[in-house]
């Protein structure tokens, strides 16, 4: 690993946006130049600053299970040569984005820290792929075992995913939680007759639940579909935005129920995101059981910042559920009782007072996660 030290930072993660250009704006303080090489860079409130240099590579795509492999691969192979060729001597900060990234300062020679937004291979084991005495757990366990004693840092986003770190290290102290952050300044106020979710659904004047974001098989949106049948079409929409493994079978569900207050939208621009946002009364968000220590979803902080309540659909135990707990913003259900689900939706819709009260513990519990938490990545 190089000595002394370093007057440049390179961020690693193939599918980067707010969250990684705020990190880069905290780096300055520390380091005089600044590098980022990602495949897309969604840029939200503020744009990527002007003398951070971007490395350009291959784009994530998430449409097919061997186009998800083979962008993953491909990213991995050009973050690698761009670093053992000209960046050997920078501080790397390797995002598990693709899940090979942490190798690669650590086969570089580099000083690096770890930031975990999805653990692998426990991601692998949890969907089925593999198990944890098949050769591709051992030999993954074993690559980070090597990787992560190297790591000055590693960085985790909940209770739950450094759990799972820890079994790969030797010394817990060496990994710290790390939330994830939002800004309400980033998105524009939209008036609910001004929105164009609503508009398009023709749902203005009813109480509307809106998820958008990924349809992946960590996201059990499908269960959206089914608490249509427990709720009055005059009164309730649900309105589901966006794209992934799941969306033929999201489509073939609907056709099935025939539903008319249950929307399917298709990925919308970035600028139409504060018009996503605005739509609902309640923003869902989703995580599957067995992702419940993997991850949590960054939509959540999005929804925190513009003080609506969060429908989670998740795991009692998972650190999304615990969230919404803690601040008292929302509602949660594992999904296994949609009627029940339904009447304190229907109890929601009825009182304005309480909902009211949620919209205003979620825009309090946004202060706790500001960008004011990239700074940690600074020590």
């Amino acid at each position: 690993m190089p000595s002394g030290p370093t007057d440049t930072v390179v961020i690693l993660d193939q599918a980067s946006g707010y969250l990684q250009i705020d990190m880069l704006e905290a780096y300055a303080s520390k380091y005089a130049h600044r590098v980022i090489i990602a495949g897309s860079i969604v840029e939200r409130g503020n744009p990527l600053p002007a003398d951070v240099k971007w490395h350009k590579i291959t784009p994530y795509n998430r449409d097919t299970a061997f186009k998800r492999i083979w962008t993953w691969l491909s990213a991995s192979l050009s973050m690698f040569w761009i670093v053992l060729f000209r960046y050997r001597n920078a501080h790397i900060v390797a995002i598990t984005n693709p899940p090979f990234t942490p190798f690669i300062p650590w086969l570089a020679g580099c000083s690096f820290d770890i930031l975990i937004y999805d653990m692998y291979p426990d991601a692998l084991v949890h969907y089925g792929y593999t198990k944890p005495s098949g050769a591709i757990y051992r030999i993954w366990s074993d690559l980070n075992r090597r990787a992560f004693k190297k790591a000055r840092k590693i960085f985790t986003l909940t209770e739950g995913m450094k759990r799972l770190a820890a079994q790969y290290v030797a010394d817990e102290s060496q990994i710290e939680i790390v939330p994830l952050w939002s800004e309400a300044s980033d998105f524009n106020f939209i008036k609910k007759e001004d929105n164009l979710i609503l508009k398009i659904t023709h749902s203005l004047g009813k109480f509307v639940l809106v998820y958008s974001g990924n349809l992946g098989l960590t996201h059990p949106v499908e269960k959206l579909v089914e608490l249509g049948q427990y709720l009055d079409p005059e009164k309730f929409a649900i309105v589901i935005i966006g794209g992934g493994a799941k969306q033929k079978t999201l489509d073939n569900l609907l056709k099935e129920k025939g539903f008319s207050h249950v929307h399917l939208l298709p990925w919308q621009p970035i600028e139409n995101l504060s018009h996503n946002l605005y739509a609902a009364d309640i923003n869902v968000v989703t995580l599957d059981s067995q992702a419940s220590d993997l991850s949590i979803p960054s939509k959540t902080f999005n929804i925190l910042s513009i003080g609506n309540p969060v429908l989670g659909i998740c795991s009692k135990n998972s650190g999304l559920s615990a969230l919404i707990t803690q601040y008292d913003c929302g509602l949660t259900s594992r999904g296994d009782n949609l009627e029940e689900l339904a009447q304190q939706l229907i109890r929601l819709e009825a009182n304005r007072t309480e909902l009211n009260r949620l919209k205003e513990n979620s825009l309090l519990a946004s202060s706790q996660f500001t960008k004011e938490n990239a700074k940690v990545f600074l020590r």
